[in-house]
């Protein structure tokens, strides 16, 4: 199949190829690329977050470790504490 984008063949050892659709390849990328974007997201968002040091290193511990229970978690329940700081009062000289 020349000049097709449809498959990727690979040898087997019993000498069989196997034939994947290119569709694989786009679908596995897409997932990895998001799944690198879900973990940035998470990271930069622990580190800019109003928790303390403490709360930010379990957090990041945890997204590091165990990357979908730790992304998930974040959006989850990292949730309320961005929600808490938006909503809490400025004192003086604090405006940005």
């Amino acid at each position: 199949m020349t000049g097709s984008l449809a498959v990727l063949a690979v040898g087997t050892p019993g000498g069989t190829a196997v034939v994947y659709p290119a569709s694989t390849d786009i679908l596995w990328t897409s997932m990895i690329v998001a799944v690198v974007a879900a973990f940035a997201l998470a990271v930069v968002t622990v580190l800019r977050s109003a928790l303390s040091d403490r709360a930010k290193l379990l957090w990041l511990v945890l997204i590091v470790v165990l990357p979908p229970v730790g992304i998930i978690g974040w959006a989850v329940l990292g949730h309320d504490a961005r929600r808490s700081r938006a909503r809490r009062p400025r004192g003086r000289g604090t405006q940005r």
